[in-house]
């Protein structure tokens, strides 16, 4: 675990770098760091904040806190993750109205109990691209959104901690998010404001195709298969299978004996399971899905 969060976050701090102090210049050059990026934030999430906030990093409690935090230095929200996750997705799996991650707010139709809309009829089209803009959500609205809706319903004290702590935390992470990959390269570079957004954009989209890449080779490789079914809900450990053998893809995407979660979560594009089929499935009117076979993916 220590080598690969090394790796991972040398991978991606290590090319910021190189960007940052104008040791590579070229765009070409800056352009395929910024893929490198995307990879090592992939890692982050995928094998090292992923392991810490489910407790499984070490087994000291403070080192998994620690460790968890990583998910603040890619814009993101441990606090929210944890409470999304661990307690709303894993207690409530595929549960319509209870588990979040089958409930895009309408864009998306991962559930045949969620209103179908005549757009749903090509979310299997455009649900790639919304994919991709995952993270730039949770950066500047999704994060807050949660946060205050877990306040509002107690959740935050529950965790024994507090709302000040936790919305603190919060605004200071995406402050130091937004300074370390806007506003530096602003300032120390000779990167123009709109090179710099694409760059952003790049990278964000970049993380979140790099999570559907390595989760299908770890996958393909195990040959493992779902059915649409997997959209029922199922048992709160996620009814997955153990892999004792994942591989070295399955080692870098942090599958260390852990549960696949094979009918974990929803069939569709955002998060858990990436089902396609079952995306085309629920594109139609039918509450019934076609049973067909489909390799899953898993993200944190």
């Amino acid at each position: 675990m220590v080598i690969k969060t090394i790796f991972m976050l040398g991978l991606y701090f290590g090319s910021y770098l190189l960007i940052v102090t104008s040791t590579v210049q070229s765009i070409q050059l800056i352009l395929f760091l910024v893929v490198l990026m995307s990879i090592g934030a992939a890692g982050i999430v995928l094998s090292v904040m992923h392991d810490a906030n489910h407790g499984a990093y070490s087994r000291k409690k403070s080192v998994n806190t620690f460790i968890g935090r990583s998910m603040e230095l890619l814009g993101g929200s441990s606090f929210n993750w944890k409470v999304q996750h661990n307690i709303m997705h894993h207690t409530y799996t595929n549960v319509h109205e209870e588990d979040e991650d089958i409930d895009p707010r309408g864009v998306l139709r991962f559930s045949p109990h969620t209103e179908w809309k005549k757009m749903h009829r090509y979310q299997h089209i455009y649900a790639w691209f919304l994919y991709g803009l995952m993270t730039i959500v949770w950066l500047f609205y999704k994060d807050f959104n949660r946060l205050a809706r877990y306040s509002k319903l107690g959740m935050i004290s529950r965790q024994k901690t507090s709302d000040q702590k936790e919305w603190t935390i919060l605004i200071l992470s995406k402050v130091l998010y937004i300074g370390y990959v806007f506003l530096i390269p602003l300032l120390v570079t000779s990167l123009l404001w709109w090179q710099i957004l694409i760059g952003i954009g790049n990278l964000q989209i970049g993380r979140e195709t790099t999570f559907f890449r390595m989760n299908i080779a770890v996958d393909t490789a195990s040959g493992r298969a779902a059915q649409c079914e997997a959209v029922e809900p199922v048992a709160s450990d996620g009814g997955g299978y153990i892999d004792r053998n994942p591989g070295v893809v399955g080692h870098a995407a942090g599958i260390r004996g852990a549960d696949h979660s094979t009918v974990d979560r929803r069939a569709g594009v955002v998060g858990d399971l990436v089902f396609l089929p079952c995306l085309v499935s629920h594109a139609v009117r039918s509450d019934q899905a076609f049973g067909l076979s489909l390799i899953h993916i898993s993200e944190p």
